[in-house]
């Protein structure tokens, strides 16, 4: 599409509006301006934005699994076998 003296040309052809090309292009009355993306609003002709990746935080070490919380469960359920685990 090529802005020209009278409107724009599109196709070889010369239309008064970017709603005329819309319709030419749709076959059904659009704002021109939304249906090019040059106004607010969708015309589901908008390419996507790409959102930028959120930052993180790096990961924190895992807490399950750790010498203690095994040497707990195989010192057997007896209060003397915890304590003496968690030494």
């Amino acid at each position: 599409m090529i802005v020209v003296p009278g409107g724009f040309s599109w196709r070889d052809k010369t239309y008064p509006s970017l709603s005329a090309i819309a319709l030419a292009i749709t076959g059904t009355s659009w704002n021109g301006p939304r249906f090019f993306g040059l106004r607010g609003g969708k015309s589901g002709m908008e390419a996507p934005v790409a959102k930028p990746p959120v930052e993180k935080d790096p990961p924190r070490p895992s807490t399950r699994g750790s010498v203690r919380s095994i040497g707990a469960a195989a010192a057997g359920n007896t209060p003397q076998g915890r304590e003496e685990a968690w030494r």
